[in-house]
């Protein structure tokens, strides 16, 4: 699966998934444009619920049909996965004409950790543009994602969960 922005992709390499406890585990590979690399780590963990994926497609057609109805003017309200703070994402403004042509302004943040127990984790990232043809290719990824069977993933099924 890719998340494709104008600053950069986002990889997202299946390493486990947990059928029974509807789990996935990724490792996020990024590829920054060559202007920024070295801002951001070059890749990162993350773990998903099932509810997860599909909370993302929900988030991400709300957003859009929000664009349309207000004429570019909305932010919506951060999005958090439920296991917690891997990384983050908020959508806001943007220029929709429809599905086929338009853009919005992304930020998405990198839990990169803390610098000692007793510290809250820090978060980098960015914030860039996400095609709306890109972001309906990275929800089709998950909904294909999502309702896979344990016999599509073959060694990556988690036999213990």
């Amino acid at each position: 699966m890719q998340l494709v922005t104008e600053a950069c992709t986002f990889n997202f390499h299946l390493k486990l998934a947990c059928l029974q406890s509807k789990l996935y585990d990724f490792d996020v590979e990024i590829l920054l444009a060559s202007k920024f690399k070295g801002y951001l780590p070059d890749s990162f963990y993350c773990r998903l619920y099932r509810k997860d994926l599909s909370e993302y497609i929900q988030y991400f057609q709300n957003h859009y049909h929000q664009l349309i109805a207000t004429d570019g003017w909305y932010e919506s309200p951060e999005f958090i996965p439920s296991l917690g703070m891997d990384f983050t994402l908020q959508c806001h403004e943007g220029e929709i004409e429809n599905i086929a042509n338009g853009d919005f302004a992304i930020t998405i943040l990198i839990n990169c950790g803390s610098t000692s127990e007793d510290t809250a984790n820090t978060y980098f990232g960015l914030r860039t543009n996400l095609d709306t043809l890109n972001m309906r290719d990275f929800c089709d990824d998950l909904a294909k994602l999502s309702s896979l069977t344990e016999s599509d993933f073959g060694d990556l099924a988690c036999k213990l969960c």
